[in-house]
Protein backbone atom coordinates (compact mmCIF):
# COMPACT_ATOMS: atom_id res chain seq x y z
CA UNK A 1 0.00 0.00 0.00
CA UNK A 2 1.02 3.57 -1.14
CA UNK A 3 0.42 6.89 0.57
CA UNK A 4 1.11 10.13 1.33
CA UNK A 5 2.89 9.71 3.88
CA UNK A 6 4.01 13.06 4.17
CA UNK A 7 1.39 15.06 3.41
CA UNK A 8 -0.71 13.13 5.59
CA UNK A 9 -1.70 10.94 8.28
CA UNK A 10 -4.56 8.45 8.42
CA UNK A 11 -6.83 6.47 10.62
CA UNK A 12 -5.65 2.88 9.00
CA UNK A 13 -7.97 3.69 5.73
CA UNK A 14 -8.11 6.44 3.58
CA UNK A 15 -9.58 8.67 5.49
CA UNK A 16 -6.92 11.36 6.77
CA UNK A 17 -6.67 12.78 10.06
CA UNK A 18 -7.23 16.43 9.78
CA UNK A 19 -4.72 17.74 12.01
CA UNK A 20 -1.72 16.23 9.59
CA UNK A 21 -3.11 17.24 6.77
CA UNK A 22 -0.67 19.38 4.85
CA UNK A 23 -2.05 21.41 1.41
CA UNK A 24 -0.05 21.63 -1.71
CA UNK A 25 -0.15 24.72 -4.40
CA UNK A 26 1.33 23.63 -6.95
CA UNK A 27 1.93 26.00 -10.56
CA UNK A 28 3.47 24.84 -13.43
CA UNK A 29 4.02 26.77 -17.08
CA UNK A 30 4.98 25.30 -20.41
CA UNK A 31 5.16 27.88 -22.93
CA UNK A 32 2.16 29.97 -23.33
CA UNK A 33 0.35 27.43 -21.27
CA UNK A 34 0.13 26.61 -17.73
CA UNK A 35 -2.15 25.53 -14.22
CA UNK A 36 -2.63 26.15 -10.81
CA UNK A 37 -3.92 23.79 -8.56
CA UNK A 38 -4.50 22.98 -4.73
CA UNK A 39 -3.79 19.72 -3.64
CA UNK A 40 -5.84 18.54 -0.36
CA UNK A 41 -4.14 15.15 0.78
CA UNK A 42 -7.10 12.73 1.11
CA UNK A 43 -9.61 15.13 -0.42
CA UNK A 44 -8.08 16.47 -3.88
CA UNK A 45 -7.13 14.57 -6.38
CA UNK A 46 -3.09 14.12 -6.03
CA UNK A 47 -0.64 14.47 -8.60
CA UNK A 48 -0.73 11.02 -9.99
CA UNK A 49 -4.45 11.15 -10.00
CA UNK A 50 -4.17 13.60 -13.14
CA UNK A 51 -0.82 12.49 -14.57
CA UNK A 52 -2.81 12.18 -17.84
CA UNK A 53 -2.97 15.63 -18.19
CA UNK A 54 0.51 16.15 -19.48
CA UNK A 55 1.56 15.87 -22.68
CA UNK A 56 3.81 13.18 -23.87
CA UNK A 57 7.23 13.98 -25.21
CA UNK A 58 7.51 14.72 -28.69
CA UNK A 59 9.50 11.54 -30.64
CA UNK A 60 10.25 11.28 -33.60
CA UNK A 61 10.31 7.91 -35.92
CA UNK A 62 13.81 6.33 -36.08
CA UNK A 63 13.42 5.81 -40.45
CA UNK A 64 12.57 9.98 -40.53
CA UNK A 65 15.82 10.66 -38.58
CA UNK A 66 17.76 7.68 -40.37
CA UNK A 67 16.34 8.20 -44.09
CA UNK A 68 14.77 11.79 -44.61
CA UNK A 69 15.43 14.03 -41.71
CA UNK A 70 13.73 17.43 -42.49
CA UNK A 71 14.34 19.54 -39.71
CA UNK A 72 17.29 20.24 -37.50
CA UNK A 73 15.23 18.30 -34.64
CA UNK A 74 15.86 15.33 -36.84
CA UNK A 75 19.73 16.18 -37.05
CA UNK A 76 19.98 16.78 -33.67
CA UNK A 77 18.11 13.75 -32.61
CA UNK A 78 19.88 11.32 -35.41
CA UNK A 79 23.27 12.86 -33.59
CA UNK A 80 22.08 12.01 -30.08
CA UNK A 81 20.16 9.02 -30.65
CA UNK A 82 22.28 6.93 -33.03
CA UNK A 83 25.20 8.52 -34.52
CA UNK A 84 26.40 8.76 -30.30
CA UNK A 85 26.06 4.43 -30.53
CA UNK A 86 27.75 3.58 -33.27
CA UNK A 87 30.64 6.13 -32.22
CA UNK A 88 30.43 5.41 -28.28
CA UNK A 89 29.84 2.22 -28.06
CA UNK A 90 28.59 0.84 -24.25
CA UNK A 91 29.02 5.02 -23.36
CA UNK A 92 26.27 6.14 -21.84
CA UNK A 93 25.60 9.94 -22.86
CA UNK A 94 25.16 12.17 -20.22
CA UNK A 95 23.87 15.74 -21.55
CA UNK A 96 25.02 17.43 -18.30
CA UNK A 97 28.44 16.70 -19.64
CA UNK A 98 29.66 19.77 -21.83
CA UNK A 99 31.91 17.56 -23.90
CA UNK A 100 29.35 15.15 -24.50
CA UNK A 101 26.84 17.82 -26.05
CA UNK A 102 29.31 19.33 -28.13
CA UNK A 103 30.27 16.51 -29.81
CA UNK A 104 25.97 16.05 -30.28
CA UNK A 105 26.21 19.67 -31.64
CA UNK A 106 29.15 18.92 -33.90
CA UNK A 107 27.68 15.82 -35.83
CA UNK A 108 24.23 17.39 -36.17
CA UNK A 109 25.91 20.46 -38.12
CA UNK A 110 27.81 17.59 -39.92
CA UNK A 111 24.44 15.96 -40.87
CA UNK A 112 22.24 19.12 -41.47
CA UNK A 113 25.11 20.49 -43.94
CA UNK A 114 24.91 16.63 -45.60
CA UNK A 115 20.92 17.69 -46.29
CA UNK A 116 20.47 21.38 -46.65
CA UNK A 117 19.08 21.99 -43.13
CA UNK A 118 19.26 25.11 -41.55
CA UNK A 119 19.00 25.85 -37.80
CA UNK A 120 21.21 24.16 -35.85
CA UNK A 121 22.54 25.72 -33.23
CA UNK A 122 24.46 24.79 -29.81
CA UNK A 123 21.00 26.17 -28.01
CA UNK A 124 18.88 24.66 -29.73
CA UNK A 125 20.72 21.20 -29.92
CA UNK A 126 20.41 21.65 -25.66
CA UNK A 127 16.44 22.64 -26.13
CA UNK A 128 16.09 19.22 -28.01
CA UNK A 129 18.11 17.00 -26.38
CA UNK A 130 17.17 17.82 -22.75
CA UNK A 131 14.00 18.44 -23.92
CA UNK A 132 13.46 22.05 -22.86
CA UNK A 133 10.60 24.89 -23.26
CA UNK A 134 11.52 27.91 -23.11
CA UNK A 135 9.99 29.67 -20.06
CA UNK A 136 7.54 32.78 -21.06
CA UNK A 137 7.31 35.79 -18.02
CA UNK A 138 4.41 36.81 -18.37
CA UNK A 139 2.66 33.18 -18.81
CA UNK A 140 5.05 32.84 -15.28
CA UNK A 141 3.47 36.43 -14.01
CA UNK A 142 -0.21 34.84 -14.04
CA UNK A 143 0.08 31.73 -12.63
CA UNK A 144 2.97 32.82 -9.77
CA UNK A 145 -0.29 35.33 -9.01
CA UNK A 146 -2.51 32.43 -8.94
CA UNK A 147 -1.02 30.43 -6.82
CA UNK A 148 -0.27 33.52 -4.39
CA UNK A 149 -3.88 33.76 -2.90
CA UNK A 150 -4.25 30.19 -2.75
CA UNK A 151 -1.74 30.52 -0.18
CA UNK A 152 -3.09 33.25 1.17
CA UNK A 153 -6.61 31.28 1.60
CA UNK A 154 -5.44 27.90 2.62
CA UNK A 155 -3.04 29.93 5.76
CA UNK A 156 -5.15 32.26 6.87
CA UNK A 157 -8.77 30.40 5.88
CA UNK A 158 -10.45 33.72 5.14
CA UNK A 159 -11.86 32.36 1.58
CA UNK A 160 -12.75 29.59 0.04
CA UNK A 161 -9.95 28.27 -2.16
CA UNK A 162 -10.13 27.33 -5.60
CA UNK A 163 -11.91 24.14 -6.54
CA UNK A 164 -9.35 22.76 -7.55
CA UNK A 165 -7.35 23.33 -11.49
CA UNK A 166 -6.76 26.38 -12.98
CA UNK A 167 -6.03 26.56 -16.55
CA UNK A 168 -4.29 29.89 -18.16
CA UNK A 169 -4.33 29.29 -21.77
CA UNK A 170 -8.28 29.56 -21.24
CA UNK A 171 -8.55 30.80 -18.08
CA UNK A 172 -10.60 28.04 -17.02
CA UNK A 173 -11.48 26.14 -13.23
CA UNK A 174 -12.40 22.40 -13.81
CA UNK A 175 -12.58 20.58 -10.58
CA UNK A 176 -11.37 16.62 -11.06
CA UNK A 177 -12.08 14.16 -8.87
CA UNK A 178 -9.73 11.80 -7.39
CA UNK A 179 -9.13 8.36 -8.84
CA UNK A 180 -10.70 5.66 -6.95
CA UNK A 181 -8.14 2.96 -8.39
CA UNK A 182 -4.87 5.67 -7.90
CA UNK A 183 -1.65 3.62 -6.35
CA UNK A 184 -0.79 6.89 -4.55
CA UNK A 185 -3.86 8.96 -2.88
CA UNK A 186 -6.12 5.43 -3.05
CA UNK A 187 -6.71 2.64 -0.34
CA UNK A 188 -4.08 0.14 -2.00
CA UNK A 189 -4.22 -2.85 -3.07
CA UNK A 190 -5.05 -5.95 -1.47
CA UNK A 191 -2.85 -9.35 -2.06
CA UNK A 192 -3.80 -12.41 -0.57
CA UNK A 193 -0.74 -15.11 -0.56
CA UNK A 194 0.06 -18.56 1.06
CA UNK A 195 1.63 -18.15 4.71
CA UNK A 196 4.86 -19.83 3.55
CA UNK A 197 5.54 -16.77 1.08
CA UNK A 198 8.66 -14.78 2.48
CA UNK A 199 8.75 -10.92 2.11
CA UNK A 200 11.36 -11.57 -0.75
CA UNK A 201 9.25 -13.49 -2.97
CA UNK A 202 6.07 -10.85 -2.40
CA UNK A 203 8.77 -8.24 -3.36
CA UNK A 204 10.21 -9.71 -6.59
CA UNK A 205 6.77 -10.53 -7.50
CA UNK A 206 5.84 -6.98 -7.56
CA UNK A 207 8.92 -5.97 -9.85
CA UNK A 208 7.78 -4.13 -12.85
CA UNK A 209 4.80 -2.33 -11.43
CA UNK A 210 4.43 1.06 -12.02
CA UNK A 211 5.30 2.26 -8.52
CA UNK A 212 8.01 0.76 -5.92
CA UNK A 213 5.41 -0.26 -3.20
CA UNK A 214 5.31 -0.45 0.25
CA UNK A 215 3.68 -3.25 2.01
CA UNK A 216 1.12 -3.57 4.94
CA UNK A 217 -0.60 -6.50 6.43
CA UNK A 218 -4.40 -6.11 6.92
CA UNK A 219 -4.00 -5.35 10.51
CA UNK A 220 -2.31 -2.50 9.65
CA UNK A 221 1.13 -3.41 10.80
CA UNK A 222 4.10 -2.08 8.13
CA UNK A 223 6.27 -4.94 6.59
CA UNK A 224 8.17 -2.92 3.96
CA UNK A 225 8.05 1.12 3.62
CA UNK A 226 9.72 2.49 0.50
CA UNK A 227 10.63 5.61 1.34
CA UNK A 228 12.34 4.48 4.61
CA UNK A 229 14.66 1.83 2.45
CA UNK A 230 15.82 4.51 -0.02
CA UNK A 231 16.75 6.86 3.07
CA UNK A 232 18.62 3.48 4.87
CA UNK A 233 19.95 2.65 0.84
CA UNK A 234 21.19 6.40 0.69
CA UNK A 235 22.60 6.65 3.94
CA UNK A 236 24.52 3.45 3.50
CA UNK A 237 25.99 4.80 0.16
CA UNK A 238 27.15 8.05 2.34
CA UNK A 239 29.11 5.73 4.98
CA UNK A 240 30.40 3.99 1.72
CA UNK A 241 32.03 6.99 0.54
CA UNK A 242 33.17 8.39 3.80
Amino acid sequence: MTKNISLCGNYGNSTPREETVKPMVDGGTEGFKGHARVIVPGVTPCFECTIWLFPPQVKFPLCTLVETPRTAAHCIEYAHLIKWDEVHSGKTFDHDIPEHMQWVYSEAVKRAELFGIPGVTYSLTQGVVKNIIHAIASTNAIISAACAPKTLKIASGCSKTLSNYLTCLHTKVTEFVKDKDCLVCGPGILVELDTSVTLRKVEISLKGQPLHPSLRLHNLIDLWLQTIAKSEETKATVRHFK
